[in-house]
């Protein structure tokens, strides 16, 4: 015969929670932050704006309707950014690169995306936005200034920003002979193999070089220079092979 005991002790177990059999509630909304990506192409004349594009359109619900669309930059680090509406299905996004030699020319930049439903469901998903920079700094979509006489001209501070004016190489370019690169814009300058280096000539020997393509000074003026008001421009003659129709891209600082 069992005795109550026994019978009690037989029916009683310990709850074991690696035992736990209790299904989880179904996932009923899904964000999708779109797939990684890599931006190379950067605005025209800009520097170091990268354009993307942040896509959350593939998220959607079981339950109901997406209401709500929040983006996040989750990892700002050395970049700043720029989200045009934070919080809209799908928006234009622009990644700032300030120039700086210590930064890597591939960084991976992750956005965060949180959806919720009109039934209080939410669910968030990342991606990441690589930028590819084979320079410093880089400018697109240059036109020649001029094309009349010996020597073509291209004058950078008129296009772009400081970034490119005179004074931050000058004086620097005998440790740095790769220091301003130049690509024709219709070509594929993502190779770094197509952009060809431009020598630096001195303000007063431009009219005595041999050089085809090279860039000088606006001007010799030393308080112009010092106080940042002298600029790069760039010569080429018809000897140099360039099409001075096709806009071109110049490079600063090639990274290694």
């Amino acid at each position: 015969m069992v005795s109550v005991a026994a019978i009690i002790a037989l029916g009683c177990k310990k709850y074991d929670s690696s035992n736990d059999n209790t299904i989880a509630p179904p996932q009923l909304i899904f964000a999708n932050a779109g797939p990684d990506t890599t931006v190379k192409l950067i605005l025209k004349g800009s520097g170091y704006y990268f354009p993307a594009i942040l896509d959350g359109r593939a998220s959607y619900s079981l339950a109901g309707k997406i209401v709500s669309y929040s983006w996040t930059g989750i990892n700002p680090g050395p970049f700043d950014y720029s989200i045009n509406s934070e919080n809209s299905d799908s928006t234009d996004l622009f990644i700032i690169e300030w120039p700086d030699f210590q930064k890597p020319k591939n960084v991976a930049h992750l956005f965060r995306l949180e959806v919720r439903d009109d039934r209080n469901n939410v669910d968030a998903d990342t991606m990441s936005i690589s930028t590819y920079r084979n320079f410093l700094a880089e400018y697109r979509d240059l036109t020649w200034d001029s094309t009349v006489g010996f020597v073509a001209y291209l004058n950078i501070k008129p296009k772009t920003d400081e970034i490119v004016n005179y004074q931050p190489f000058y004086g620097n370019y005998p440790f740095h002979p790769d220091i301003l690169n130049l690509c024709e814009y219709n070509s594929d300058c993502n190779e770094i193999g197509n952009w060809r280096i431009i020598p630096w000539v001195p303000y007063d020997s431009i009219g005595l070089t041999d050089k085809n393509l090279f860039y000088s000074s606006s001007t010799d003026n030393a308080d112009l220079i010092d106080a940042g008001e002298a600029w790069v421009v760039i010569h080429a003659t018809p000897q140099s092979g360039i099409d001075f129709d096709r806009k071109v891209a110049v490079g600063v600082y090639r990274l290694d």
